[in-house]
């Protein structure tokens, strides 16, 4: 199913796609660190690691920044780790 989204994604012209998880698993899809390429995570609740980007051809090495979350992701707290307690 990741292949499957990223080869859509990649035939629609999408540069980058961005995840949170977990990279032992992700990085065979060829999924890095988002911070190895100079993006910066949009929250300090997500782990550096879990940050995870995927170049696609329609990538340009001037692409950088931070990646922002629409307010739908904050209202569902869908944001990296969340208090268990909460």
């Amino acid at each position: 199913m990741v292949q499957s989204g990223v080869q859509i994604l990649a035939q629609r012209a999408v540069p980058l796609v961005f995840r949170e998880g977990d990279p032992a698993y992700y990085a065979r899809f060829g999924f890095v660190p988002g911070g190895e390429l100079d993006f910066r995570k949009p929250s300090l609740r997500i782990p550096d690691a879990a940050f995870q980007m995927i170049r696609l051809p329609a990538y340009e090495e001037w692409m950088t920044g931070t990646l922002v979350y629409s307010e739908l992701f904050w209202q569902h707290d869908a944001v990296g780790l969340r208090d268990a307690d909460a």
